[in-house]
């Protein structure tokens, strides 16, 4: 079950990555867009330190991101990332 679609786009300059949420109106309410929108801000945020730099994510929230665990769009995220390798690689030396 997806949570949520992944666009990544690189913006080749050293600056920290940016996150964009987008939570369209098939949420019917405001306080399930915002609900659904403050989850994956924090499943972002338990992964920005980890993040490469240069790139422009966009989150598009889909509908069982309100009913989903938490730990399920943490580890889809977690996923996404690793999939388009954006995540800095655990225990390598800076360079």
């Amino acid at each position: 079950m997806m949570t949520f679609t992944l666009y990544a786009y690189p913006r080749w300059d050293d600056a920290p990555t940016r996150i964009g949420i987008v939570v369209g109106r098939r949420f019917r309410t405001l306080v399930q867009r915002n609900r659904v929108k403050r989850r994956l801000r924090a499943a972002c945020r338990t992964l920005w330190t980890q993040m490469v730099p240069g790139y422009d994510l966009v989150l598009v929230a889909q509908e069982p991101a309100l009913s989903a665990p938490f730990g399920q769009i943490q580890q889809e995220l977690d996923t996404a990332l690793q999939q388009l390798q954006l995540l800095k690689a655990e225990g390598g030396s800076a360079s």
